[in-house]
Order: C-alpha cells, then structure tokens, then sequence
C-alpha cells in the first residue's frame, strides 16, 4: 500500500510538474507572437498586404467567352494620310470669258480631260463652294459658264448640269477648267485638265486655288442653280457682306445671268 501510494504522488507531482512547463512555454510562446506582432505593425502601420481575389469559376465565364469569340472586329481602320501635293510653278494665268467659249472650244474642244477633286483636309478641299465661288470672283472675275448658259437643261443628265464653270489656260498651253458639280452648298470645287498633264494635276491643283486663300478677298456675285431632283431653281450669291441662298420661280434664260438687284434688295446689301 505504501508503495502504491508513493507511485500515485510521483505521478502526480510530475503531472503538476509537467502542465507548469507547458504553461510556461505558452506564455513564452504568446509574448514572442505580441512581439513580433507589434515590430510587423511598426513596419507596416498595422496594414497587411492584400492577397489577390480568388476566382470562382461561374456558368458566365463559358458564356462571356462564347459571346466574344462571335464579337465582329469593329476595328477602326489605319489613316493614311496623304502626301503633299508636288510642287507646280504657274507663271501666268488665262480666263476665258463668257463670249470667248467659242475660242476656247475650237482650241481644245477635242480634249480628253482628266477630273480630281479633293483628297486631303486643306481649305480647297473642305470650304464651302459658295465661299469658293466668290473668291474666284475676286480674283478671276465672272466664271466662263455658268446654268444660265445650258440650253434645255430637261435633255441633260443631273450629273451634267453645273452651276459655273473656270475655262483657263495655265502657263500658256495646259488647259484647265475649274467646276462646281454638286451646288451651292456642297465644298470644294472639281479641277481638270487635258489628260496629258495627269500626273501634274494635282500640283496644277493646289498652285492654282491656294492663293484664293492667302487674303480674305471675295468679291459679290450671284448664280442660278437648278436641282434636277425636285426640278427646283434657285439663286445663290455673295452680296458682299452675307451669302445667300434662296428659291425662285422658273427664270426666264433668255435674259441671261441673274442680276443682284432683282433679288437682293437695297436694305439688304450691307
């Protein structure tokens, strides 16, 4: 019995013994966290670096990827951008009236004419026609052709029928002709020259119709223009101050061009 006894208090001084050092170990344990805690909040200012979200996977994630493989590329095209037009040097600039068409008929009434119209976004190519219009009035005066001119405008094709119409000789021997084909309110003009000087038109182009831009000069004036779509007639003009664009009634061509007076009143002209 009293080794029994003796045996039951070893084993329990050394139970007592033994949770002592586990308790003693924990609070080793526990200041050594505190410290640690406390250095890492000193470094980071209590604030833990984020971890990335984690995805989980939904039925959508299928779904959005079907629908983008079906995507039509709308992509938007590369701009190229044109390259300046060549150089051209105009010495010398002829206008033909409007009773010397037959002059300039029989000299080039054979010729096989090559059009361009504008390509690039300079002020030739993007003012108004009617802005155009009277800057060549001030600086070649009255165009050689003009609707008035055109004998039964119902035997001609919309795409015929003009409102004015530049014939000059450039330099001498290149023919050209400076046109308008799409009205009053449309921008730039169509510039066009004998075949031959294809590859110089476009320089021919911009030498010619730069200058008109280089001072604000325009001078008044005043076209009819019919619209072969709604068979209507129009004039449209510069008084000098305002453009104006205005429908009429039926004129009478034998009369020849329009006269501002008739149209454009007194109290108007500013």
């Amino acid at each position: 019995m009293r080794v029994r006894a003796l045996v039951v208090c070893l084993l329990g001084l050394m139970a007592v013994e033994e949770a002592a050092s586990q308790d003693l170990a924990e609070r080793f344990r526990n200041a050594r966290l505190r410290r640690i805690a406390v250095e890492m909040a000193n470094r980071t200012g209590v604030r833990l670096t984020p971890r990335p979200l984690a995805h989980l996977a939904t039925r959508s994630d299928t779904l959005a990827a079907w629908m983008n493989s079906r995507r039509p590329d709308f992509g938007i095209p590369e701009v190229i951008e044109e390259p300046p037009p060549p150089e051209f040097t105009i010495s010398g600039v002829r206008v033909y009236r409007r009773l010397e068409r037959p002059v300039f008929q029989n000299r080039y009434g054979d010729t096989r004419w090559a059009f361009m119209q504008g390509r690039r976004l300079a002020e030739i190519d993007t003012t108004l026609t009617t802005d155009i219009r009277a800057r060549l009035q001030a600086h070649y005066g009255a165009p050689t052709y003009t609707v008035a001119e055109m004998d039964s405008l119902e035997r001609h094709l919309a795409e015929d029928i003009i409102q004015f119409e530049y014939w000059m000789v450039v330099n001498d021997s290149i023919p050209i002709m400076v046109i308008d084909v799409d009205g009053p309110l449309s921008r730039g003009v169509v510039v066009a020259t004998d075949s031959r000087y294809r590859d110089q038109l476009d320089g021919v182009r911009y030498a010619l119709l730069s200058p008109l831009f280089a001072e604000e000069r325009r001078a008044p004036y005043i076209d009819y223009f019919y619209l072969p779509a709604i068979s209507a007639w129009y004039v449209s003009g510069f008084d000098g101050a305002t453009f104006f664009h205005q429908r009429i009634a039926r004129p009478n061509l034998m009369l020849g061009r329009p006269v501002m007076g008739a149209y454009v009143s007194p109290s108007e002209d500013r």
